[in-house]
C-alpha cells in the first residue's frame, strides 16, 4: 500500500483555528531526529540514494511499504499499541518535514472515506473547474459524467472522485481539492449532526484502516470542531504550485518549510505600544 495523501491537521486546542499542511508523495529527502528509529536507517533522510523504493516522481508515499516490508524491527511495540511499523515510519518522517509533534494518526481506506461523509449526510463543496469522473487516458467526448462548476451537494463516492480524480491535472491540483473537502469536513461536523448521525458515524469508522484517537477524546473534538467552524483555514502546500511558500519537492529545505508552519501556526505577536 502506498499513502498517496498525506496530511497534517494542526488544530490549537484554545481557538480552534485549524491549518492543513499538505505533502506530495514525491517529496524527498524527509528527515528524521535522531531519536526515530528512522534516524539509525537514514541519517540523510528518505532519499533515491539510499531508500529502495524511493524514485524521482514518488518519494514520501512510499515511507510506508518500505517499513512494513523491509524495515518492521524498527518499530517492534507498533503492533501492540494499535499501530503499525508503517504508520510509526510516516509519522516520524510527517514530524521530520514539519517540526510539529503529532500525537494522533487515522489511516483511511476510500471506502471509508466514502462511508464516512455518506453518514456525515455529504459535503457541500464549490467546484471552481469542471471535474472528470473517468480514467486520465479517456477522451474528453466519452467522459460519462462530470463534476460540474458552482456549489454541489457531493455523495461519499463523488466527493471522494472529486479528490482523486487524475483527468487532466496533476498531484499539486489533486492536493487542493483534498484540502478543500478536509476544509468542508470541518465546516460541517458539529455536535447537531454527529449527534443526530451517530450510529452511521460508528459504522463508518469501523471501515478506518487504523487509528490512535481514543473514543474518550471524541466529544472534545466535536466540540473543538464547533469553534473551528468560525475561522477561516489556514492551507499550506509543499508543492511548486504553493501561494505561500512554493516547495521544489527534490529539493525541499526543511529548515525554510518548518520555520513557515511554526509562524503560521503560533504568529507572533505584536507588542502592544506604550502609552505615556
Amino acid at each position: 500500500m502506498r499513502t498517496d495523501t498525506i496530511q497534517v491537521v494542526s488544530v490549537n486546542a484554545e481557538s480552534g483555528q485549524a491549518t492543513i499542511i499538505g505533502m506530495p508523495r514525491d517529496l524527498h529527502d524527509a528527515p528524521f531526529s535522531d531519536g526515530s528509529p528512522m534516524w539509525s536507517l537514514y541519517p540523510n533522510g528518505y532519499t533515491e540514494y539510499d531508500a529502495d523504493f524511493c524514485v524521482e516522481f514518488a518519494c514520501l508515499n512510499t515511507i510506508y511499504t518500505d517499513i512494513e516490508l523491509n524495515h518492521p524491527e524498527l518499530y517492534p511495540d507498533a503492533v501492540a499499541s494499535g499501530s503499525s511499523p508503517g504508520i510509526e515510519a510516516v509519522r516520524d518522517a510527517a514530524e521530520g518535514i514539519t517540526g510539529l509533534t503529532i500525537p494522533y494518526f487515522a489511516l483511511i481506506d476510500m471506502q471509508g472515506a466514502v462511508d464516512l461523509i455518506d453518514a456525515l449526510g455529504g459535503l457541500d463543496v464549490t467546484v471552481t473547474e469542471r471535474v472528470a469522473i473517468a480514467e486520465p487516458d479517456t477522451a474528453a467526448e466519452d467522459v460519462e459524467a462530470w463534476i460540474e462548476v458552482g456549489p454541489q451537494h457531493m455523495d461519499g463516492f463523488t466527493a471522494i472522485m472529486y479528490a482523486r480524480s487524475r483527468w487532466d491535472n496533476t498531484d499539486y491540483t489533486r492536493m487542493q481539492r483534498q484540502q478543500q473537502l478536509q476544509e468542508a469536513l470541518l465546516q460541517q461536523i458539529n455536535p447537531a449532526n454527529v449527534v443526530t448521525k451517530f450510529s452511521e458515524i460508528m459504522d463508518a469508522g469501523t471501515q478506518l484502516v487504523r487509528t490512535n484517537i481514543p473514543r474518550s477524546m471524541f466529544s472534545h473534538f466535536i466540540t473543538l470542531a464547533a469553534k473551528t467552524r468560525e475561522l477561516p483555514v489556514i492551507h499550506i502546500e509543499l508543492t511548486p504550485e504553493s501561494d505561500t511558500i512554493p516547495t521544489d519537492p527534490l529539493y525541499p529545505d526543511y529548515a525554510t518549510i518548518q520555520a513557515f508552519i511554526q509562524s503560521a501556526i503560533h504568529p507572533p505577536v505584536e507588542a502592544t505600544p506604550e502609552t505615556s
